[in-house]
């Protein structure tokens, strides 16, 4: 393989790995945000999941 097909595959595990950090962290918000103050009234520890 040449250098432009291993930039190329760099490039997109760079964007696949960076996708995936910032879906962790927005669910994570979302988690942090969710959590506390809704499932106050609720039995669980956790909020459930909404599919």
């Amino acid at each position: 393989m040449d250098q432009a097909t291993w930039m190329r595959l760099f490039i997109y595990f760079c964007v696949f790995s960076i996708g995936i950090i910032v879906g962790r962290i927005s669910m994570a918000m979302q988690y942090a945000a969710m959590g506390p103050d809704k499932n106050k009234d609720k039995q669980g520890n956790r909020p459930a999941k909404k599919s």
